[in-house]
């Protein structure tokens, strides 16, 4: 695949060939060794890359017919996700027992990345956040549906809309007896931390979160679980480049859900980004939102200590080429 690459760059620099104009296409008799190269260079690249598979006469020679190869979808990323479930604890539970009937529980139904914070609060209350990582695999949404709806509990109309790690936690919630599994979501972890001052406990980590642990500090999934990392309802940090559509596509995606609330802002960043988002070259785009669309609370909690700085709105969009 380097060789696709050299020449389309060579055809640029010798010829002045703008991308616009380039094609690429990849034949071959055989792709096992080649479907998941072709496959990342076709998610990167800012030109039309296709494949097809050839059939061959018996002469080696001639070609009989020529197959179209669909390139795999690119993987999302392994993070956190923001849905997350909020489960209260008496004084005289045994935090790491419940936490062990969690596990077995997601277990059983084929979930094993995912994390646990434990909470403390005023008069020794207590209380685990339970974040689900990304379910890569994408036939488990059916499961998750049928699992449900065989319950009688949802139509399938009403499960449509829900991501597939929702649908794995409300699957949890229904298997779960005797755990209480309160919806939960960025903004309150940031509320119960910030605002009502819980001091932050251990951290439960299983999968990957575990297996890789030093890829995934405490800090960093403390900012996942707190929305400041990938989609929030209020809150979003990352970075993206134009020409990865897929990238590019889901970026726009976390952008615009943080910002929903608050129309002005959003018409200003979607015509930042209609401008600057087919020409960037090869530099990345950075954003940094905090859109909270509640300047009376703002005003409550933070006008008269440290605060505030940490409860008006920020926007932040700028060009990145260091990558």
């Amino acid at each position: 695949m380097h060789e696709i690459a050299k020449y389309v760059d060579l055809l640029s620099r010798d010829k002045a060939l703008p991308k616009s104009k380039i094609r690429a296409i990849v034949a071959s008799t055989t792709w096992h060794e080649l479907l998941v190269p072709f496959s990342y260079y076709a998610s990167t690249v800012d030109f039309p890359l296709e494949g097809y598979s050839l059939d061959m006469d018996t002469d080696g020679i001639t070609v009989l017919d020529a197959h179209r190869i669909e390139a795999l979808s690119a993987p999302d990323e392994r993070t956190l996700t923001w849905h997350q479930r909020w489960i209260p604890l008496t004084p005289d539970k045994d935090v790491a027992h419940v936490w062990n009937e969690i596990r077995e529980e997601l277990s059983k139904l084929g979930i094993f990345d995912f994390v646990g914070l434990h909470l403390e609060g005023e008069r020794s209350k207590q209380a685990i956040v339970l974040c689900l990582g990304t379910i890569q695999d994408t036939d488990r949404r059916a499961e998750f549906v049928h699992l449900l709806v065989s319950q009688g509990l949802f139509d399938e109309d009403d499960l449509k809309e829900e991501a597939t790690e929702q649908l794995a936690l409300m699957a949890l919630s229904n298997a779960a007896t005797g755990i209480s599994f309160n919806i939960c979501y960025p903004e309150k972890i940031n509320s119960m931390v910030f605002l009502h001052r819980w001091i932050l406990g251990r951290w439960f980590r299983e999968g990957i979160f575990n297996d890789q642990a030093g890829l995934f500090q405490d800090q960093e999934l403390l900012d996942m679980v707190q929305g400041w990392s990938g989609l929030g309802q209020s809150t979003y940090s990352g970075r993206a480049r134009p020409q990865n559509s897929s990238q590019w596509d889901k970026f726009e995606q976390g952008i615009r859900l943080a910002l929903a609330p608050n129309l002005p802002a959003q018409l200003i960043v979607d015509g930042w980004l209609e401008e600057h988002g087919d020409n960037t070259g090869k530099y990345d785009v950075v954003a940094q939102i905090y859109n909270p669309s509640d300047m009376l609370n703002s005003l409550v909690h933070g006008l008269d200590n440290d605060n505030f700085d940490r409860l008006v709105p920020k926007f932040q969009l700028a060009f990145d080429g260091s990558s």
